[in-house]
């Protein structure tokens, strides 16, 4: 999924409140790795990095365990690039989409 958001924001911040994890009882949402990719946009092509993350724990067999997030800083806002598979080992398999994603301004 991507969001356009047409404001400024601190990016390390959304980042880090990622990274921190959410904890609900014995479930985990913990950071397993980054991917590097690329948008075009409006800005012209920028590279960012989507973090991987794993949801662990009782409870969570039937969840969708694999999520993935990254923010393209742009100009006058940015972008949240978000993912959602049943592992994080399939979120490899989203980098050819975001890549074949281009932001237009009209």
């Amino acid at each position: 999924m991507f969001s356009y958001y047409d404001y400024k924001t601190d990016i390390a911040k959304l980042k880090a409140e990622k990274d921190a994890g959410v904890t609900q009882g014995d479930s985990k949402f913990q950071n397993v790795g980054d991917l590097q990719s690329s948008i075009s946009t409006p800005d012209g092509i920028k590279s960012f990095t989507l973090t991987k993350y794993e949801l662990s724990g009782p409870g969570t067999e039937n969840s969708m365990k694999g999520m993935s997030y990254g923010w393209v800083e742009l100009g006058k806002g940015y972008i949240q690039v978000s993912g959602v598979c049943p592992t994080a080992t399939e979120l490899d398999d989203t980098l050819q989409i975001s890549e074949a994603i281009s932001l237009v301004k009209q």
